[in-house]
């Protein structure tokens, strides 16, 4: 089944929804329980996305291709397919694109990251982690044709992940790699992360600003 929805999907001629689908598919794909079937099943959800020019859609099938690598426990296959995904973005010519491009790889770099965890590979989670942190530095947000990412999405990716390992000294770093408040008190108040990070300064002055402007709104009812 899964053969001739990866074939139906290589037909689609708007990319983006092509890679909507594939990266679907390859999140099924990932569910299976047979790991040789499953891989390569992968490498044909990779060959259907080979001739998507777009690489901001590209990614979008390359970030769920890489999780599934993680998620069968095939976590040299996903390493060494990220690294590429990495050496590929640098040549992009415009920012906007490598930003994208950039943000996927470091969200599939903190899943697979969570992948080790599960596996009680410690080093390893925070081997990944840290790459993912390292390729924060450049990422701008971009909402245009090119596509779209937040690097507060990012980011609470990664803090999640650290929340989990209980490493509440990276979650708060994560949290500064921010360049506004809007994005750190996003990140700060997202659900996993508040469970274990509730004396952050960040979400502390969240909740005072929180509370003012609701005794501002009991004093001045509408």
């Amino acid at each position: 089944l899964l053969n001739q929805t990866i074939f139906t999907a290589a037909s689609i001629e708007s990319e983006a929804n092509k890679a909507d689908v594939l990266g679907a598919i390859a999140k099924a794909i990932a569910q299976l329980t047979d790991r040789k079937v499953a891989l390569g099943l992968l490498d044909q959800t990779l060959s259907a996305a080979a001739p998507i020019q777009s690489q901001t859609s590209k990614s979008v099938v390359m970030i769920e291709v890489a999780a599934a690598y993680g998620q069968l426990k095939a976590m040299d296959m996903a390493e060494n397919f990220l690294k590429q995904r990495i050496d590929d973005a640098k040549t992009l010519p415009d920012r906007e694109s490598q930003s994208v491009v950039m943000g996927n790889i470091g969200i599939a770099l903190s899943r697979i990251a969570d992948n080790y965890r599960q596996q009680s590979q410690i080093g390893a989670a925070h081997r990944l982690l840290g790459q993912a942190m390292t390729i924060m530095q450049p990422i701008q947000d971009v909402n245009s044709q090119r596509g779209s990412i937040q690097r507060s999405d990012v980011l609470k990716q990664i803090a999640e992940v650290y929340v989990k390992l209980q490493n509440w000294r990276q979650v708060n770093s994560t949290i500064g790699y921010c360049h506004h408040d809007d994005c750190r008190i996003d990140v700060a108040t997202h659900d996993l992360i508040t469970q274990g990070n509730l004396s952050h300064p960040v979400l502390i002055t969240w909740r005072s600003e929180q509370e003012k402007e609701e005794k501002a709104k009991q004093s001045n009812p509408p």
